[in-house]
């Protein structure tokens, strides 16, 4: 199977997804720079979710506690579920890419388009990988949205989990083990 019919395969694990939870144009409250809506070049890092096994990936885990959780992760992805790719990147390139804030947006994958739900990513291993639902720009509106959108990545060959949902919202850090599906 080829590289683009793997991505076209994988994408198409999140139509479910995509018929539950509609597209919506990103939440611009926090933006601060114009280059946060510059959508980045596969030279910049960005790439889209191919069927497991990932392929030149960063291992690493996610956040064990909240201070951790806003920490710079050179092993910490941000994924977007777009209209007809799931799009993803390191939040902090280590290629020279520079902006403004120091580090991508969900915005930096879509270049301000709307999506479905976006958030954070660790590769535990080629075919394990933890989420959580940690973006402003197209944060799971509800606990279901985050679960469908596990479900899809479980449906694209990989084994997941995710951080869960507490009462703010997408929980952006461990508080244990993750249950892992």
């Amino acid at each position: 199977m080829s590289d683009e019919s793997t991505r076209a395969s994988a994408s198409r694990c999140f139509d479910g997804h995509r018929l539950l939870h509609p597209s919506r144009e990103p939440d611009l409250t926090n933006k601060n720079n114009d280059d946060e809506l510059r959508v980045i070049g596969a030279e910049e890092g960005l790439f889209e979710f191919s069927l497991a096994p990932g392929e030149r990936i960063v291992i690493g885990t996610g956040p064990a506690c909240r201070e951790d959780a806003g920490r710079a992760d050179t092993a910490k992805y941000l994924w977007v579920v777009a209209g007809s790719s799931v799009p993803a990147a390191l939040e902090c390139p280590a290629n020279g890419t520079t902006l403004v804030r120091g580090r991508l947006s969900h915005t930096n994958l879509t270049g301000g388009e709307p999506a479905h739900t976006a958030g954070e990513l660790w590769f535990y291993d080629a075919t394990t990988v933890l989420i959580n639902g940690g973006s402003s720009r197209y944060r799971p509106r509800i606990q279901d949205e985050l679960e469908s959108v596990t479900r899809s990545f479980k449906a694209a060959g990989y084994k997941v989990g995710n951080m869960g949902w507490d009462e703010s919202g997408p929980a952006r850090s461990l508080r244990g083990e993750p249950e892992w599906i």
